[in-house]
């Protein structure tokens, strides 16, 4: 939780900080991780991110025309 010389990316405002995750999960997907191998779990956090980047590039995109 390093800040020194950030800034918001959106009203370039120098007070920011860190909000913490909220990684809880419930009994369901405790169990479903534990079942699933770990290159499955890797391969779709892969997947989700790239979907997550794709549609990020695809609002910025949006908003520069």
């Amino acid at each position: 939780m390093f800040f020194e010389n950030q800034r918001c990316t959106h009203c370039n405002s120098e007070d920011i900080f860190k909000l913490p995750s909220d990684f809880s999960l419930n009994q369901d997907e405790v169990t479903n991780v534990k079942s699933k191998k770990p290159g499955k779990i890797v391969h779709e956090y892969i997947e989700d991110t790239k979907r997550a980047l794709k549609k990020e590039k695809k609002d910025l995109t949006s908003r520069e025309i």
